[in-house]
Protein backbone atom coordinates (compact mmCIF):
# COMPACT_ATOMS: atom_id res chain seq x y z
CA UNK A 1 0.00 0.00 0.00
CA UNK A 2 0.95 3.66 -0.05
CA UNK A 3 3.49 4.93 2.44
CA UNK A 4 2.45 7.10 5.36
CA UNK A 5 3.83 10.61 5.59
CA UNK A 6 6.27 9.49 8.30
CA UNK A 7 7.44 6.58 6.15
CA UNK A 8 7.98 8.94 3.20
CA UNK A 9 10.06 11.23 5.42
CA UNK A 10 12.05 8.23 6.68
CA UNK A 11 12.73 7.09 3.10
CA UNK A 12 13.88 10.61 2.22
CA UNK A 13 16.27 10.65 5.17
CA UNK A 14 17.59 7.21 4.20
CA UNK A 15 18.18 8.32 0.61
CA UNK A 16 19.99 11.47 1.75
CA UNK A 17 22.09 9.40 4.16
CA UNK A 18 23.01 7.06 1.31
CA UNK A 19 24.04 9.99 -0.88
CA UNK A 20 26.13 11.45 1.93
CA UNK A 21 27.71 8.08 2.65
CA UNK A 22 28.64 7.66 -1.01
CA UNK A 23 30.11 11.14 -1.01
CA UNK A 24 32.12 10.46 2.16
CA UNK A 25 33.43 7.19 0.73
CA UNK A 26 34.43 9.07 -2.40
CA UNK A 27 36.29 11.59 -0.27
CA UNK A 28 38.07 8.90 1.72
CA UNK A 29 39.13 7.17 -1.48
CA UNK A 30 40.33 10.44 -2.98
CA UNK A 31 42.40 11.45 0.03
CA UNK A 32 45.27 9.40 -1.32
CA UNK A 33 45.09 11.09 -4.69
CA UNK A 34 44.24 14.53 -3.28
CA UNK A 35 41.21 15.41 -5.36
CA UNK A 36 40.50 19.10 -5.81
CA UNK A 37 37.83 20.55 -3.55
CA UNK A 38 34.36 20.60 -5.02
CA UNK A 39 33.04 23.75 -3.42
CA UNK A 40 29.53 25.10 -3.54
CA UNK A 41 27.58 27.83 -1.84
CA UNK A 42 25.94 26.13 1.14
CA UNK A 43 23.21 27.24 3.51
CA UNK A 44 24.91 25.99 6.69
CA UNK A 45 21.71 25.95 8.78
CA UNK A 46 19.85 23.82 6.23
CA UNK A 47 22.88 21.57 5.72
CA UNK A 48 23.27 21.03 9.47
CA UNK A 49 19.56 20.36 9.88
CA UNK A 50 19.67 17.64 7.22
CA UNK A 51 22.83 16.07 8.62
CA UNK A 52 21.58 16.14 12.21
CA UNK A 53 18.32 14.38 11.26
CA UNK A 54 20.47 11.50 10.05
CA UNK A 55 22.85 11.60 13.02
CA UNK A 56 19.98 11.59 15.53
CA UNK A 57 18.68 8.34 14.03
CA UNK A 58 21.95 6.53 14.58
CA UNK A 59 22.84 7.89 18.03
CA UNK A 60 21.77 5.97 21.14
CA UNK A 61 18.46 7.15 22.61
CA UNK A 62 20.17 8.48 25.74
CA UNK A 63 22.11 11.09 23.72
CA UNK A 64 20.32 14.33 22.95
CA UNK A 65 21.55 16.41 20.04
CA UNK A 66 20.21 19.92 19.46
CA UNK A 67 20.98 22.50 16.81
CA UNK A 68 20.83 26.15 17.73
CA UNK A 69 20.92 27.73 14.30
CA UNK A 70 22.32 31.18 13.70
CA UNK A 71 19.75 33.65 12.39
CA UNK A 72 20.09 34.46 8.69
CA UNK A 73 23.61 33.18 8.18
CA UNK A 74 25.14 34.02 4.80
CA UNK A 75 25.83 31.26 2.31
CA UNK A 76 29.30 29.76 2.73
CA UNK A 77 31.52 28.45 -0.08
CA UNK A 78 32.63 25.04 1.15
CA UNK A 79 33.07 21.47 -0.03
CA UNK A 80 29.85 19.90 1.36
CA UNK A 81 31.52 16.50 1.78
CA UNK A 82 34.35 18.03 3.81
CA UNK A 83 31.79 19.88 5.93
CA UNK A 84 29.94 16.60 6.57
CA UNK A 85 33.17 14.90 7.56
CA UNK A 86 34.10 17.64 10.03
CA UNK A 87 30.64 17.64 11.56
CA UNK A 88 30.52 13.85 11.84
CA UNK A 89 33.92 13.92 13.55
CA UNK A 90 32.47 16.36 16.10
CA UNK A 91 29.58 13.98 16.79
CA UNK A 92 31.65 10.88 17.47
Amino acid sequence: GPLTEQQQQDVGVILQAGERAASLVSQLMSMGRQRPLQTALVNVNAHLDTLLRFVKRVLPANIELRLIAGPQLPLVRVDPTNLDQVLMNLCV
